[in-house]
């Protein structure tokens, strides 16, 4: 069994020359690479982040250990795509070997801005510490070293802050763990971290911070002072490991540990994009209309978010994005929306915010286990399991496809009603991501 990776749409994303301009269709949609192992590590508009199997790896074809024994995961192969780092930092990138190594294990937070700058550094454990007994507690509970890396902007870099700026958590006095780090649409930079409060229960904190020179001067400092940070807050709610979080150009999404949606807005103009009635607060609240799903996965994009539940529902809150003129049918607010044999629609009665889809695969109620959101556009991986049959996997796309980004065959540059992208059907999707105006698939195929 392979993978392969699709790439849809491209904006400023320019993949190795691979990248088809033209509208394509079935017999243009070619995948980008093939490996035995791809992940897809970081999205924005204008660059991407790609993790998969070495050369050898795959000509072994055991996880690179021809011994026999247990699979190593690593090494991994990165390729950076895209426009938004200089040489250096592509370079620094791709040749991390602890991000080589935290890659296949979904060890590394990457983070950036996916509609500003792109990526604007990472976190991985560092191979100079594997950490150390907790001399405070006596328990012999190891904590991993954290490396901090930093990418500087061209504006940046101008006024004299460093290309490249990396920082090791233990010498900064630093003794949580950073689990994930989000950008706000106005640039405030939130830090997720964990820190063992009891033997079995962590204290969840945000560090905010305005811009990237306060990040800098928090980093710098040995032990930090939590002055530095504009913000620091302890969440409502305890975090999944690994945490889910995600932002899109009003809202903030979360998953906690019981598999509930939390969400806050830092724009109310758009109360459909929060998914609850404002409150007049910016802290995060549980959405009420999911309270009793449990919820494995949550996306966002653009102004629309979307959770897929353990039972394969998809429920998805928000609106197209100002400006596009047309918006999904399935979020329109009056009357329902009919479904075809094999498509996607709503029942007339539905919550004021948040829409729960009528997924349909030859007629019958199909299993979402994927979604992603970008910037106006939205695509869903369903599956029909029949009793003695073969599984049938089907991917839907709707919402902007000015970049061609929906892998669609109509031509028109924005689809109201999802639509089985039938280039790839039959396929079954491993990784599903999409940002700016451009969509990543993996596809596991013989």
């Amino acid at each position: 069994m392979r993978q392969r990776l699709y790439v849809l749409g491209g904006g400023e994303v320019k993949h190795n020359n691979k990248n088809n301009t033209a509208r394509p269709d079935s017999s243009a949609l070619e995948p980008v690479l093939e490996a035995r192992s791809i992940r897809v590590l970081w999205a924005a508009w204008c660059d991407a982040v790609i993790a998969h199997s070495s050369k050898n790896e795959d000509e072994n074809g055991d996880g690179g250990n021809s011994g026999g024994g247990v699979e190593e995961p690593w090494p991994w192969v990165l390729e950076y795509m895209g426009t938004g780092l200089t040489t250096a930092q592509k370079e620094c990138l791709t040749g991390d070997e602890d991000l080589k190594r935290a890659a296949p294990l979904a060890e590394a937070v990457l983070f950036g801005s996916a509609m500003h700058d792109g990526l604007r550094g990472y976190v991985v454990k560092s191979g100079n510490g594997d950490g150390g007994a907790d001399a405070g507690t006596g328990t012999g509970t190891e904590r991993a070293e954290q490396k901090i890396v930093l990418f500087g902007t061209d504006v940046e870099m101008e006024d004299g802050v460093p290309e490249i700026q990396t920082f090791l958590a233990s010498e900064r006095g630093f003794t949580a763990t950073i689990t994930d780090v989000k950008i706000d649409p106005s640039g405030c930079i939130s830090l997720y971290t964990a820190s063992p409060s009891t033997t079995t229960t962590t204290t969840d904190l945000v560090l905010r911070f305005e811009n990237f020179s306060h990040l800098r001067r928090y980093l710098s400092f040995a032990p930090q002072p939590f002055s530095l940070a504009r913000e620091v807050t302890c969440l409502p709610f305890t975090s999944p490991s690994p945490p889910q979080h995600v932002v899109n150009a009003t809202t903030t999404a979360a998953l906690d540990a019981n598999m509930h949606v939390w969400t806050s807005t830092s724009d109310p103009r758009y109360p459909k994009c929060l998914g609850r009635s404002y409150d007049g607060g910016f802290d995060m609240s549980p959405l009420p209309y999911l309270e009793e799903s449990c919820i494995q996965k949550i996306a966002a994009g653009g102004y629309m978010s979307a959770a897929v539940s353990s039972d394969g529902e998809l429920f998805v809150w928000g609106q197209a994005c100002p400006g596009a003129g047309k918006e999904l049918d399935v979020l329109k607010v009056n009357g329902g929306v009919g479904v075809q044999a094999t498509g996607i629609g709503v029942d007339e009665e539905q919550d004021e915010f948040v829409k729960c889809f009528d997924v349909r695969i030859d007629g019958q109620v199909a299993r979402v286990y994927d979604v992603t959101v970008g910037h106006g556009h939205i695509l869903v991986a369903a599956e029909l399991c029949g009793m003695g049959e073969e599984t049938r996997s089907v991917l839907f796309a709707a919402g902007d496809d000015s970049e061609n980004q929906l892998g669609l065959e109509t031509g028109a540059d924005f689809k109201e009603s999802f639509e089985e992208v039938a280039s790839l059907r039959g396929k079954r999707i491993v990784q599903l991501e999409a940002a700016g105006w451009s969509t990543y698939a993996v596809l596991l195929e013989k």
